[in-house]
Formats: structure tokens, C-alpha cells, sequence
């Protein structure tokens, strides 16, 4: 599907291309960069996967591939402009709230008079938007079992568990995970998904703008509008066309001028009324 192709190749080439044009380290998002007018970046930091050594880059084939496994049957489901837009909205939901966070924590060290590292801390990449969206589908899940590292426990507290030893690993670079898990634990009280449009208003929508931008097809419903359009243009032309040749005067030949004018000129053309008739048809 479109949008799975679309996060599988995006963070790719913007990840190959962080290699080359160091300016393409705008796309990510800390408070820092947010208080330097950066805004753009609570959208964009999402396709962002920052150039690093070897096992960076490894990480970001590894995500690569869990977007294709996981995200199709996702999109299939909502169709690829809901799922769009269901994305774009979780990763702005997950950002704003990282923000919020990382402020709170600056506050909070520069009141007891200590460094902050919070401002430097940055938001970049696809784990956040999937972190939101397990801890998602566990919480449907409700009370069903899993396990992590051969450990059962209960499905809406695996997430908790993942982002809890991703803070031992990281430390303070974990914020952005502890935003989208604290998001993904808030999405029925947000109602993110009372913000999407119905799918009628897709559909819509699409047989407004005509060819699809998603699926690069035209839909049926807007192929026959335009075939219609365009058959009803031509029987227009074809009425007017007759009309003017019907209030046309005949125009007269006056075979007698033609035959003198062909004695003028020299033979060529047979002039004669029926074999001007033959030539004709």
C-alpha cells in the first residue's frame, strides 16, 4: 500500500541522505530547536532516522522492515488517507506532548539549580509512532496474555515493560518513547479517532480532486463524470454546427463560369455534373 511504502522509504532516504547535507538535521525536534522557531519539525521529526555509524543505520533497516510487516494489514483495514491522517495526527499528539514534557523537566532542574539536558533531547523516527500504536492495540486487547522474553504477563502492560528497559538503556533520550506511551495510554480520552473524517467525506473528497493521490488511479465515479462531460460537450458542438449551416444560404454553382474557367486554365478535371458527382463520392 501507498503509505507503507511511503514510511518504509521516506526515513530511509532521508537517513542515506543525513549522510551528505547535514541540514537535514532541522527535520528533528527537541525544545531547543522548538524555542528557535523550528515548528516545522513536530510533523516532520517522524520521517526523520539521523545518520550514525554502522548499528544506526542497521537499526533503521530494522524499523524499515517492521513498518512493512506490521503496517499493511493497518492500512488495508482504514484504507491508506485515513491511516495518512491518523498518523500525522499522532506523531503532532506525541510531539506536542514530548514538548511539554522536556519544558516541565527544564523547569523543574532549573529550579534546583542543576544543568538541564532536557532542551537537547530530541524526538526523531518511527519508534515513537510505534510505540503509540502497540500500546494502542494492547489496551484493545485487554486482558489477554503475552510475553516478553519468555516472561507472561498481561498484554496492556507489555509496552510499559518495553519503554521501562528502553529508560535503562537511553536514559533521558527515552522522553519521546514516554510521550507516545503516555499518549497511546490516553488515546480513548483524547478521541483522536472522533478527528478523523468518515469515510464518507473520503470518499468525497476523492471524487472531488479526481485521480487519486494515494493509489494514483482514477475512480470510476469520477471517470464516468468526466466521460459524461466530455460527451455532452461534443453533442454540444455537433447542435450549434448544424444550426449555423441550416440559417447557411446554398451557395449555387454556376457550372457555366466553372467551364469556362476550366477552358481558361487548361483541361484537368472533368467539370460535368455527374462526373463531378463520382469525384465526389
Amino acid at each position: 500500500p501507498a503509505v507503507t511504502r511511503a514510511l518504509t522509504a521516506v526515513p530511509l532516504l532521508l537517513h542515506v541522505a543525513g549522510h551528505f547535507w547535514g541540514q537535514l538535521a532541522l527535520l528533528n525536534l527537541s525544545l531547543l530547536s522548538f524555542r528557535y522557531g523550528c515548528f516545522w519539525g513536530v510533523l516532520t521529526s517522524a520521517v526523520w532516522e539521523p545518520p550514525g555509524g554502522l548499528l544506526q543505520s542497521l537499526f533503521s533497516l530494522l524499523i524499515a522492515f517492521w513498518v512493512l510487516s506490521q503496517l499493511p494489514r493497518v492500512e488495508r483495514a482504514l484504507g491508506s488517507a485515513k491511516l495518512l491522517l491518523a498518523a500525522a495526527m499522532a506523531a503532532v499528539a506525541i510531539n506536542l506532548l514530548f514538548l511539554l514534557m522536556a519544558f516541565l523537566l527544564d523547569w523543574l532542574s532549573q529550579l534546583k539549580g542543576q544543568a538541564s539536558v532536557w532542551p537537547f533531547v530530541k524526538s526523531s523516527g518511527l519508534i515513537p509512532l510505534a510505540i503509540y500504536g502497540l500500546t494502542v492495540q494492547s489496551l484493545q486487547a485487554g486482558e489477554a496474555e503475552t510475553t516478553f522474553f519468555g516472561i507472561p504477563m498481561k498484554a496492556k502492560y507489555y509496552p510499559m515493560v518495553l519503554v521501562g528497559l528502553f529508560t535503562l538503556l537511553s536514559g533521558p533520550a527515552v522522553l519521546p518513547d514516554i510521550a507516545a506511551l503516555a499518549m497511546g495510554y490516553l488515546h480513548s480520552r483524547a478521541h483522536l479517532d472522533a478527528m478523523l473524517p468518515s469515510d464518507g467525506k473520503l470518499q468525497d473528497g476523492r471524487a472531488h480532486v479526481g485521480p487519486s493521490c494515494l493509489g494514483g488511479a482514477c475512480s470510476g465515479a469520477t471517470g464516468s463524470r468526466l466521460a459524461k462531460l466530455e460527451l455532452e460537450s461534443l453533442r454540444g458542438v455537433v447542435r450549434n454546427f448544424r444550426a449555423t449551416m441550416s440559417s447557411a444560404p446554398m451557395l449555387q454553382l454556376d457550372l457555366r463560369k466553372v467551364r469556362s474557367f476550366e477552358h481558361s486554365k487548361g483541361p484537368g478535371i472533368d467539370w460535368a455534373p455527374e462526373r463531378l458527382e463520382q469525384q465526389r463520392l
